[in-house]
C-alpha cells in the first residue's frame, strides 16, 4: 500500500515533507500496540490499523529516505554507506529486542511497548528540526561536498 501512494504522495506534498509525514504517522500509530495489549476487545482492531496503516508509512518513510541518503552521499562513496546503513539496523536491532525483553520482563509488556512507542516518536525530533522539510524533490539534493563547507540542502542548512 505504501508502495503505491508513495509517488503521488511525494509529488503532492514533496519528498521531505512526505518523509517527516510518514514517519510521525509510523511511530503515532505505534501507540496503538500498547493500548491493543491493554484493551483486549479493541486490540485486533488497533493491530489492524497499527500494521495496515504503519507498514504503509514505514515503506514510503524508508523508501524516501534512502532516496534522500544516496542523493547526498558521492557515488564513489554510494557502497560503503548503504552497507553501513544495512550492518547498524541488522546489529541494533537484536540489541533492542534484548533491551525490550527485559523492559517488558521488568515492567510489563504494555509499559515495554509504550516506551518503545515514545522513543520512536521522539526520534522524529531531528527530522522536524533539520531541513529535510525543505526537499520538494530528489533534483533538489546536492552530493555533499567532501570538505563539507557547503550546504547540501535548499535554503542553506546542513544536515
Amino acid at each position: 500500500m505504501g508502495a503505491l501512494a508513495n509517488r503521488w504522495l511525494a509529488r503532492r506534498i514533496g519528498l521531505g515533507k512526505t518523509i517527516l509525514g510518514s514517519s510521525l504517522t509510523q511511530s503515532l500509530l505505534r501507540m496503538l500496540l500498547p493500548a491493543a495489549a491493554l484493551l483486549a476487545v479493541a486490540g485486533p482492531l488497533f493491530l489492524g490499523i497499527g500494521q495496515l496503516v504503519g507498514d504503509a508509512a514505514g515503506t514510503i518513510s524508508e523508501v524516501n529516505k534512502v532516496t534522500v541518503r544516496q542523493g547526498l552521499t558521492p557515488d564513489a562513496l554510494l557502497g560503503r554507506v548503504n552497507s553501513t546503513m544495512n550492518l547498524a539496523g541488522a546489529s541494533l536491532g537484536p540489541l533492542g529486542a534484548l533491551a525490550g525483553g527485559f523492559v517488558g520482563e521488568k515492567l510489563g509488556v504494555p509499559a515495554a511497548l509504550l516506551i518503545s512507542a515514545v522513543g520512536t516518536l521522539l526520534a522524529n525530533g531531528w527530522l522536524i528540526s533539520s531541513p529535510i522539510q525543505h526537499i520538494r524533490t530528489a533534483s533538489d539534493i546536492r552530493p555533499l561536498p567532501p570538505t563539507g563547507s557547503q550546504s547540501a540542502f535548499p535554503g542553506g542548512a546542513g544536515l
